[in-house]
């Protein structure tokens, strides 16, 4: 009798399953049509999102997610026609749309067949968009991490959101607002060193890990190197000879490049007095040197995006200094309060007249830009070299 009955809750249970991924992949069409139409302003709500979570009964987040997965699903017609053929599952679409490309969701429908849910979410863990199976994962993985907190807790982590947002001038993501929080406070002396490099590197294998709370995470190359910029280095932890520690940037030095960067990153638009690191603008693994005009003030966050490639700086600090970013080689910022950038070709020079200035400055404002650039407010001396851009800071 009890088998019987299994057998029957089982076919139920499947049964119920396979419905929730046919109005899962109808839903993925209909979130698509919904956005096009602006569907929302019908019905008295400002965005999508609140439509979503007054009519529809979907939190933001797991709004946020629907609407990802259905829009990604747009550029991956293999993946979408598996789905709606119910070949596969919405948590195998949901994972595999956060690195799949056009060129490259064959070979990951390919590769996961068979696998369970928790076994693709490692796969996808430490892949970045247009990677393939066959690439190296990035060790600094992300982790999830959830916290119960009291409403008055919540508040004030919101308050912190909006705080660190507003000082950095763009939204920060969950890694960034914990690392910040993490970071020592700004009312310790800006002479210390923010890390202590506590990270020991595997002898045989060559890989590293970041020891705290009585655990080894690996970290990434990026990782290890924004610590060396500016760190108080203790040694190797498993030596039976304990070393003197020795500091990247003496804390003299420090305290001096920190005040004359004004107490605040140096990255243009941002206003972060926070969590603040001392940069190399040339590399030390490219010879750079200790000097002040190779030395900046970046924040935590502006200092990963450096070393993980997808920021470069070049020039001499403080006066003469280019920011370009990665994924819009268009925008370009200097940091150059002694002359003006010309957006005309002219040549450049050291004195420059009264007309002369107030037509350059009409020039750029008149200059058509790219939408959010800002307006150059220094001289590009020289372009921004490749070199200084990439994980061995």
């Amino acid at each position: 009798m009890r088998n019987e009955e299994a057998r029957q809750i089982d076919a139920e249970l499947r049964s119920i399953a396979a419905q929730r991924q046919q109005l899962l992949a109808r839903e993925a069409r209909l979130l698509v049509r919904a956005e096009e139409l602006e569907l929302w302003r019908h019905y008295g709500c400002a965005t999508f999102l609140e439509y979503l979570e007054r009519f529809c009964d979907l939190s933001p987040r797991t709004a946020k997610e629907h609407l990802r997965v259905a829009r990604a699903l747009r550029l991956l017609p293999i993946m979408r026609a598996e789905f709606e053929a119910h070949r596969i599952v919405y948590s195998t679409v949901r994972e595999l749309t956060r690195i799949a490309m056009p060129e490259t969701e064959g070979h990951w429908l390919l590769h996961v067949a068979g696998m369970s849910p928790r076994e693709i979410e490692d796969e996808v863990s430490g892949r970045k968009k247009g990677d393939t199976p066959t690439d190296p994962k990035d060790p600094d993985r992300t982790v999830k991490l959830v916290l119960e907190v009291r409403a008055s807790t919540y508040a004030q982590f919101l308050e912190a959101r909006t705080r660190y947002a507003d000082e950095r001038g763009e939204r920060l993501s969950d890694d960034e607002l914990v690392l910040a929080m993490c970071r020592p406070s700004a009312d310790e002396d800006i002479a210390k060193a923010p890390h202590q490099m506590a990270i020991a590197t595997c002898r045989s294998c060559a890989k590293s890990y970041q020891v705290g709370g009585g655990r080894e995470v690996e970290v990434s190359v990026a990782t290890v190197e924004r610590a060396r910029c500016d760190s108080q280095f203790l040694g190797d932890v498993e030596s039976d000879v304990t070393p003197r520690a020795t500091s990247s940037v003496s804390p003299r030095m420090r305290r001096r490049i920190i005040m004359r960067d004004h107490f605040t990153c140096r990255v243009p638009g941002c206003r972060s007095q926070r969590h603040l690191d001392v940069h190399h603008v040339v590399f030390q693994s490219k010879r750079g040197s200790h000097k002040p005009s190779n030395l900046i003030t970046l924040c935590s966050g502006h200092h990963q995006q450096l070393h993980e490639g997808q920021l470069a700086v070049s020039g001499q600090a403080p006066h003469a200094l280019a920011f370009t970013w990665r994924d819009d080689p268009h925008r370009t910022s200097t940091r150059d309060r002694g002359l003006l950038a010309c957006p005309l070709g002219t040549e450049q020079t050291d004195a420059i007249s009264r007309d002369e200035l107030a037509r350059v400055i009409q020039a750029v404002l008149d200059a058509p830009r790219r939408p959010h650039e800002p307006v150059p407010t220094g001289h590009e001396r020289s372009s921004p070299h490749p070199e200084h851009s990439g994980r061995d800071g």
